[in-house]
């Protein structure tokens, strides 16, 4: 795997590019190892390490900044990361497919040689115990662990169902739901055959039943009531899956949840522009950007200030606090008959209706990307500043590549904004020449003095 990840095939690709083949590739070599035995942490910290560097170009020979941390960039797209898989979650997904394998394998030899070997009716899988067992099943019962908590038993002889501890009556198990009867009761592995016998409820306990407890056994007594026995084996349902059968898919997605999911970080993605503007985006709506105060943080840096008008540059500032992003988002807003380039917010909340705003979205997108550029072409290529102007006719020409993206409909309304930036590209200077003495004319006259001095 790590020589597939070899550093000089990272310097043929973009971030999309890189995170394609990572997801489709590379994430997927360890795959059926991981389907039978529990890797290592050291193991998952190696491959984990050697994709960081692929994926953030990092080589021996030229040391690049990793933006992110691998754990944010694992996270699923819908909670805020990049969609790379989490080996170890993905590991212990993987695993637990044997367990369904076995209730579905009848008379074979592999499950025969299991069930003599680990002893698993006693009473079943989920109990074994894991001394003296190979790595392949010391794997599959820790796995189990995190799977059991999405299996349900449907009882049948109820040989193989715990009465306290398997899941088999409402959403847990009856150990958590009678918690104060379990503490006391003596038989805490009993299974259902032995606890009840369609009457009785066979459970002794510690020391009498106080009164404040005999309504919770009345409780008891009726879910006891409610067992219908069968001649059938007892099976499990998988409950995270309507045809309640394992699929690792499901757990993964149970495994990998994070809660709150976040409002605009997942709409990036919906976005119909190239895949390293998505992660342009991504960067930009985390924070990771490599901006001068950003990189202050990773290393000593004398100068933080921005490039344009020589003031102190936290990331908001260069796309949109700064003389020139004002002016050109101005100028945007006015094209799109919509306030856009105030703040992130002002942008990104028109990501979330993407099908109705997908031209304002890729103009604003092309106008991040242009002054990210412009930004970047300042300080390390020692470009000069020409004015509002160029950078309009940089967008148009952005907006022109991209448009191929679009549908046929949706690419003739974007030919006529393309059409109006041109124009405001070529057209612009003229224009303020001739209002020297208006006030827009002086602002902008300012402006290009403020960046030229900034830039020299």
């Amino acid at each position: 795997m790590i020589k597939r990840i070899a550093g000089w095939k990272g310097r043929l690709l973009s971030y999309g590019g890189r995170l394609t083949l990572l997801n489709s590739c590379l994430a997927s070599i360890p795959i059926y190892l991981m389907s039978i035995i529990k890797f290592p942490k050291w193991d998952i910290k190696l491959i984990n390490s050697q994709m960081s560097h692929f994926f953030w170009d990092n080589t021996e020979e030229k040391h690049k900044y990793h933006l992110a941390n691998w754990h944010l960039v694992s996270h699923k797209k819908e909670f805020g990361g990049l969609g790379v898989p989490d080996l170890r979650n993905l590991n212990m997904c993987l695993l637990p497919s044997w367990i369904q394998r076995y209730h579905l394998s009848d008379n074979v030899l592999w499950k025969n040689i299991v069930d003599y070997k680990y002893r698993t009716h006693q009473p079943n899988l989920f109990c074994c115990p894991n001394y003296g067992t190979s790595p392949f099943w010391i794997g599959v019962l820790w796995a189990a662990q995190a799977a059991r908590l999405g299996y349900c038993w449907k009882v049948g002889n109820g040989r193989k169902v715990r009465f306290w501890k398997d899941m088999w009556f409402g959403g847990s198990s009856l150990a958590v739901q009678y918690w104060p009867l379990y503490v006391i009761n003596n038989e805490k592995g009993i299974t259902i055959e032995r606890a009840w016998d369609g009457v009785n409820l066979k459970l002794t306990f510690r020391r009498a039943i106080p009164e404040r407890l005999m309504l919770l056994w009345e409780e008891l007594l009726q879910i006891a009531s409610t067992i219908e026995f069968s001649d059938n084996d007892d099976d499990i349902i998988w409950q995270y899956d309507s045809k309640e059968k394992y699929s690792v898919q499901s757990l993964y997605s149970v495994v990998s949840f994070r809660g709150v999911t976040p409002v605009y970080v997942p709409a990036v993605w919906k976005l119909i522009i190239p895949p390293r503007i998505n992660i342009f985006l991504w960067l930009l709506s985390r924070n990771k950007l490599l901006t001068r105060d950003n990189l202050g943080k990773k290393r000593e840096l004398q100068d933080q200030t921005c490039l344009f008008c020589c003031e102190i540059v936290p990331i908001n500032h260069l796309f949109f606090d700064c003389c020139v992003a004002k002016a050109i988002w101005s100028e945007i807003s006015i094209l799109m008959d919509k306030e856009v380039g105030q703040d992130f917010e002002s942008v990104a909340r028109w990501w979330i209706s993407n099908n109705k705003n997908e031209i304002l979205n890729c103009v604003c997108a092309a106008t991040l990307w242009v002054l990210w550029k412009l930004r970047n072409g300042l300080c390390f290529q020692g470009k000069c500043w020409r004015g509002v102007e160029p950078v309009l006719g940089s967008v148009a020409r952005m907006l022109k590549r991209w448009k191929v993206l679009l549908k046929d409909d949706k690419r003739t309304v974007m030919k006529v904004y393309i059409g109006k930036l041109e124009v405001l590209g070529t057209r612009l200077p003229r224009i303020m020449g001739a209002m020297e003495g208006s006030s827009l004319g002086v602002s902008l006259s300012t402006l290009s003095d403020q960046v030229s001095r900034a830039a020299d």
